[in-house]
């Protein structure tokens, strides 16, 4: 189960990037300011799971 939310966490942040790299192009600074945050939101979230997942006993 956390393998698989590190695998949605992880898409969700390139769809992020994707975004914010399209409000980059079309010149939009305050979508591109939320979708920086979202990521950031989301690496912090990727960073905790990954460390959980290297901590926690897994049982298979």
């Amino acid at each position: 189960m956390l393998k698989l939310s590190i695998v949605i966490t992880f898409i969700l942040m390139l769809a992020s990037l994707v975004a914010g790299a399209g409000f980059l192009i079309k010149n939009r600074p305050l979508q591109l300011l939320q979708s920086l945050s979202v990521r950031i939101s989301l690496a912090l979230l990727l960073a905790l799971q990954l460390t959980a997942w290297f901590y926690l006993p897994q049982t298979t």
